[in-house]
């Protein structure tokens, strides 16, 4: 019986195969970064909105659940704020604070109480956090306390 013996060749990559994978790498390494920069703001500022809505919510659960009113704090110049007796939690840097309250004119934020009460209600307001072109409203309720999010901001805020 006869055996046959394969001789496979392997082949590997040319040297310029090499070189234009690695030019390509070195453009791509030089034009994304500015790219992905240019979105960052907005993105920070959509984290800080939601994290804010979260807190907030956090703030309303926990006045009904433990039967107490819980004082939200707001404070700019950096704009901040804190849940009850917590600490301040910084908002992106640039990040501009703006509050309306019910009806009331708009203000820049130097200091302000949210407050939520056992039965789920609060003071009510309306944030609105600006950074560049970047624009995101909250809203509380009063009567129930709902808190929401909005990117679409009107331009009477």
């Amino acid at each position: 019986m006869m055996r046959r013996i394969q001789i496979v060749i392997l082949r590997g990559f040319t040297l310029l195969e090499l070189l234009v994978v690695l030019a390509i790498a070195g453009l791509l390494l030089t034009v994304v970064p500015p790219m992905i920069s240019a979105v960052l703001p907005g993105t920070e500022l959509k984290t800080a909105a939601r994290e804010l809505a979260l807190s907030l919510r956090q703030a309303r659960l926990d006045a009904i659940s433990h039967g107490t009113i819980v004082d939200v704090k707001f404070a700019g110049n950096p704009a901040r704020y804190a849940i009850g007796d917590s600490p301040f939690e910084l908002l992106p840097d640039e990040t501009e604070l703006r509050i309306r309250h019910l009806g009331d004119a708009e203000l820049l934020v130097e200091s302000y109480r949210l407050r939520f009460s056992p039965d789920g209600s609060s003071s009510g307001t309306s944030l609105l956090l600006s950074r560049d072109k970047y624009h995101y409203a909250l809203s509380v309720g009063w009567l129930m306390g709902r808190v929401t999010v909005n990117s679409e901001v009107s331009s009477d805020f």
